[in-house]
């Protein structure tokens, strides 16, 4: 039995439909997380900064002195 003229589009359309969307699976691009800075007081020991930051969710952070 021959295809009709839709089935036929369909499956001349599908294979690009396929791509594309394989295509935008592979490029996306997360945002970025994003990025805070903290100052600690004089006083804070090591101790206190690192639980204050498993209790706040810090992660990665990054020792910067200026």
């Amino acid at each position: 039995m021959p295809l009709t003229r839709h089935a036929r589009t369909r499956w001349f359309v599908a294979p690009f439909v396929v791509a594309f969307l394989a295509f935008s699976y592979v490029s996306y691009d997360a945002p970025p997380t994003p990025r805070i800075n903290v100052r600690w007081s004089a006083d804070a020991t090591q101790l206190g900064r690192e639980t204050r930051a498993v209790a706040y969710g810090l992660a990665k952070p990054e020792f910067e002195e200026k």
